[in-house]
């Protein structure tokens, strides 16, 4: 079993859609309560994170990352909150946008820290990490969460259908079967007394076609059936 593995998952179009339907209407009470600047979201997969040693951590009680943040993302917030920046804004901002990602993603006691994570435990192939951009006509900044966050606020997925055995699925289905076999000699006096309808016993191999063929010319064609328990070969006219 391989050490270490990383959580992965292909986050389709319905799970992205339905991740943003919700972070969309926390913002839109965000901006009906909180913001003079009113803020726009956008949510995709992410597959870089920019200027990664330069962000925040978000961790929860328990010390688990949960989100990354823009080191420049109070700036943003006291434009939309304040309508200004200020230095001396930044303890309240900082408090205030706290209490904000708590309802934001739905979590308690989170807290912002020095990032001490490495690249690769976010970014990597199958990786569920999702980017979110917050935006107003001042400025943007980015959010972004971890894999495991993301992971479990998705839908379970549905187990795959086991296959069923060929004989159950094809028992109530009808099959059109042709059956043809390989070039066999007759005697030449046999072969011209041959008449449609007339049956004959053959051991020729059932998996190979027959076709009754006279001077390079396709006589009679044979389909497979049974004369008193024995294989035979019924001729009908090509």
């Amino acid at each position: 079993m391989k050490k270490n593995a990383k959580p992965y998952r292909i986050i389709n179009s319905i799970e992205l859609q339905h991740l943003t339907h919700q972070f969309q209407e926390v913002l839109l009470h965000w901006n009906k309560t909180h913001f003079i600047e009113p803020i726009e979201l956008e949510v995709s997969c992410c597959s870089e994170i920019y200027k990664f040693n330069e962000t925040q951590l978000i961790n929860d009680r328990n010390d688990s990352p949960i989100a990354l943040i823009d080191q420049d993302y109070l700036p943003f917030l006291q434009k939309s909150i304040f309508g200004e920046v200020s230095y001396c804004l930044d303890q309240v901002s900082s408090e205030i946008f706290i209490r904000l990602l708590n309802d934001f993603l739905s979590m308690d006691s989170l807290q912002t820290t020095r990032n001490s994570t490495h690249y690769n435990e976010w970014i990597y192939p199958g990786s569920a990490s999702l980017i979110l951009t917050f935006s107003h006509n001042k400025g943007l900044f980015h959010l972004y969460l971890h894999p495991n966050w993301v992971l479990a606020h998705l839908q379970p997925q549905n187990s795959p259908t086991p296959l069923t055995g060929l004989e159950l699925t094809l028992a109530s289905k009808k099959l059109t079967l042709t059956i043809e076999f390989a070039a066999f000699r007759l005697p030449l006096g046999k072969l011209l007394n041959l008449q449609v309808g007339n049956i004959i016993k053959t051991d020729h191999a059932l998996n190979k076609p027959l076709l009754v063929q006279y001077n390079n010319q396709t006589v009679c064609e044979g389909e497979i059936g049974r004369l008193l328990q024995h294989k035979s070969i019924q001729l009908t006219r090509s």
